[in-house]
């Protein structure tokens, strides 16, 4: 499989260094859409469900609310070890 140098590189560092999860993105985002998406993300995280399973519910979260283009918050993604 193919990924971009950029993206790749700076997740791997933090995999040799033992993290065990990594949230990132594929392209830059907005501040403003990243902030409402990490809060739904982190309220998810918080009442017991996985990195995985948080992010995917913010996502549906953002989509349900339809006012946020998809591409201000899509590109995030979860790296796991």
């Amino acid at each position: 499989m193919f990924y971009s140098e950029g993206m790749i590189a700076i997740n791997r560092g933090f995999l040799f260094s033992a993290a065990q999860n990594i949230l990132s993105t594929l392209f830059k985002v907005g501040d403003k859409t990243s902030y409402e998406l990490m809060v739904n993300f982190y309220q998810y995280y918080a009442n017991g469900q996985s990195v995985s399973e948080a992010l995917g519910n913010a996502k549906r979260k953002m989509l349900e609310k339809g006012y946020v283009p998809v591409k201000h918050w899509a590109a995030f993604v979860h790296i796991e070890k």
